[in-house]
């Protein structure tokens, strides 16, 4: 059964590669769309190095660029983040950059609708985002720019949403300056909030998950959990219900893109451990949403909770 999941799960991966390809291809590129992120940039520096280089007269492919920044910011992930999602993250930013490039030879650079930006920067964003959403809903990730958020997120204590959106700025401000077009934030505009209210759409369930963990090695789990992962939990002392003997129930709770993943771990340190991974609705508290009174309290110390 576990086989079956991980093959379907990477047939979503290779789906959701292929989408988000046809939408930098035929939908952003030729309209100059800079959609942020790592294949924004790999957009710019495409149209920059036409006529350049005699190896590639038409520009430096996008799909290779954009793996010359994702291999080395999944280097980035694996050492400051303790990124573990592995073969699925490198299946995904692969083969997004090889269908990248043979679409591009094989379209020949012409956009899928020719003479309307506003439509194939709005098609562009929803087939975007379906794409994302397919390679996240089985555990992978793309990597690119947001990996390098998390990293000065965690850095230099900012909150992820604002380093995402301040990356994405610039380089969408970097594909205006290149293309000599203030149209071109505006039509990017559009993409990015395509893509978001796409995979907003789609992703019904909650984007957090609950792990209960039931062990007897707390202490290699806990390393786990705090170091590797980055978020925190707490455990308490039980009792297996059949064996009557002592365990530690731990609980924590991770993103859904991290799940599978820290249970395929835990696994790892304890083969014997009990795992349930379950949604987490309207969690509050460090590494997640604010609790309001929380900063209020910095303010006011002698305020009750």
């Amino acid at each position: 059964m576990m086989k079956r999941k991980r093959a379907v799960d990477y047939l979503l991966i290779l789906l959701g590669a292929l989408l988000q390809a046809v939408a930098y291809v035929l939908f952003f590129a030729p309209h100059h769309i800079v959609p942020g992120g790592v294949y924004g940039i790999t957009i710019i520096l495409h149209f920059l190095t036409k006529g350049i280089f005699s190896f590639a007269p038409d520009g430096l492919p996008i799909g290779i660029m954009a793996l010359c920044f994702n291999i080395p910011l999944m280097i980035l992930a694996t050492r400051k983040l303790g990124l573990r999602s592995g073969a699925r993250t490198v299946v995904a930013f692969v083969s997004i950059a090889v269908f990248t490039d043979v679409i591009e030879a094989l379209s020949g650079g012409k956009p899928l609708i020719e003479n309307d930006i506003l439509l194939s920067a709005l098609f562009g964003g929803i087939l975007l985002g379906i794409g994302v959403y397919l390679v996240i809903s089985s555990n992978g990730t793309n990597a690119g720019t947001d990996v390098l958020a998390r990293v000065i997120s965690r850095s230099w204590g900012l909150n992820l949403s604002s380093v995402i959106l301040v990356i994405d700025s610039i380089v969408v401000i970097l594909g205006m300056i290149a293309f000599q077009d203030w149209l071109v934030p505006i039509y990017s505009l559009m993409t990015i909030l395509a893509y978001s209210v796409t995979v907003d759409k789609l992703n019904i369930t909650t984007p957090n998950c609950m792990l209960t963990i039931v062990t007897d090695k707390l202490e290699d789990v806990r390393q786990f959990i705090l170091y590797e992962t980055g978020h925190g939990g707490s455990y308490v002392d039980a009792k297996g219900l059949y064996t009557d003997n002592d365990k530690k129930l731990i609980i924590a709770v991770v993103s859904k893109r991290e799940a599978l993943a820290c249970e395929m771990r835990i696994r790892k340190i304890d083969p014997a451990a009990f795992v349930v991974i379950t949604d987490a609705h309207d969690v509050n508290g460090n590494g997640f949403f604010s609790v309001p009174h929380w900063d209020y309290r910095k303010e006011n110390e002698s305020a009750p909770l």
